[in-house]
């Protein structure tokens, strides 16, 4: 198991902790000062509001995501290391495993009902958290929201050999390895930070952003889809080929009630494929809405914003209204 060293607080985040190492014998030693960086893979927790974070995650993953944390003022607790289920042996990474972060904002209250929002990066990424995911926490709740952010490292992060193929090849490559991750998940929930399985709610909304969108359609093959039933899968400008159109032959068509939102760039090959997609005359529309997002809107400001869908955003709602 790894070393654990004590972290001082999410405010001030200074990476100047050494380890001293006695070099010598009886009462004539030396002190070396070793800087704690070097270290790959070192554990750091801390107990915040009864909940504690943990982090075993290779330490360049953990040190930006502690000042992208630092950066956003927004105080929480985190889990951010390798799950077994998900590559946790990865030849193809560059410290051959991959993590999960799971961050519980400081504003959860334990005494409710938790949602759940699964992030599902594109190329390159698992290393945008302050644009994509921390910015956003406080509109997440001053929404109504009791959310938990949960996002698996893909096989096209950007700490990978592949940060732009792999595509369709993660989070899990079978419903087995699904339920592993599922199940440590859990553990580390209850673990440390005090949610039970059963105050989970039935709303866990599913975002997949550009290749994000072929793990969305890699959960529906494996059947994970099945199991975690969202109430609503969003594909933001993630729609390329035809990773919408086996998701719903796997999962939607099969469950009218979630929603499914497709959010697309103008100009781009997932408009396209959207349109396409619902042209078809087989297709059961109902509960699926073709966000066409307005000129300005690139597929990285889309990115950058979509999951302000969890927090009932105005301009988001008009363009939902426009395209019904």
């Amino acid at each position: 198991m790894d070393s654990k060293v004590g972290w001082l607080g999410f405010g001030n985040i200074f990476f100047n902790y050494f380890i001293l190492i006695n070099l010598g014998a009886k009462m004539n030693f030396f002190l070396k000062i070793v800087p704690l960086l070097i270290l790959p893979g070192l554990a750091y927790s801390k107990g915040l509001n009864s909940k504690s974070s943990e982090y075993t995650a290779p330490v360049p993953i953990v040190k930006l995501w502690m000042e992208h944390l630092a950066s956003s003022g927004i105080d929480g607790a985190a889990w951010l290391g390798p799950i077994r289920g998900n590559g946790t042996v990865d030849s193809k990474h560059r410290f051959k495993k991959r993590s999960t972060l799971i961050f519980v904002p400081k504003k959860h209250d334990l005494k409710k009902d938790t949602d759940v929002i699964i992030w599902l990066h594109g190329h390159w990424g698992f290393n945008k958290f302050y644009t994509r995911i921390l910015r956003h926490v406080d509109d997440i709740y001053s929404s109504g929201r009791n959310a938990i952010i949960i996002a698996p490292e893909l096989p096209w992060s950007a700490w990978t050999k592949t940060p732009t193929r792999r595509n369709g090849t993660g989070p899990f490559r079978n419903f087995e390895e699904y339920l592993i991750w599922k199940s440590n998940v859990i553990k580390i929930l209850s673990k440390n930070f005090g949610i039970k399985e059963g105050r989970i709610s039935k709303d866990t909304l599913i975002y997949g952003h550009s290749a994000g969108g072929s793990a969305v359609k890699s959960m529906a093959i494996v059947g994970a889809l099945r199991d975690i039933q969202p109430s609503a899968i969003i594909f933001s400008d993630s729609s390329y080929g035809k990773w919408l159109d086996v998701t719903y032959d796997y999962y939607i068509k099969y469950h009218p009630e979630v929603k499914v939102y497709v959010m697309t760039a103008l100009g781009g090959s997932p408009r396209r494929n959207a349109k396409r997609f619902l042209k078809g005359k087989k297709i059961i529309k109902d509960n699926i809405i073709h966000m066409m997002m307005p000129s300005g809107w690139t597929h990285k400001r889309i990115g950058d914003n979509c999951l302000l869908m969890s927090a009932s955003n105005d301009l988001f709602l008009s363009i939902i209204r426009d395209s019904k």
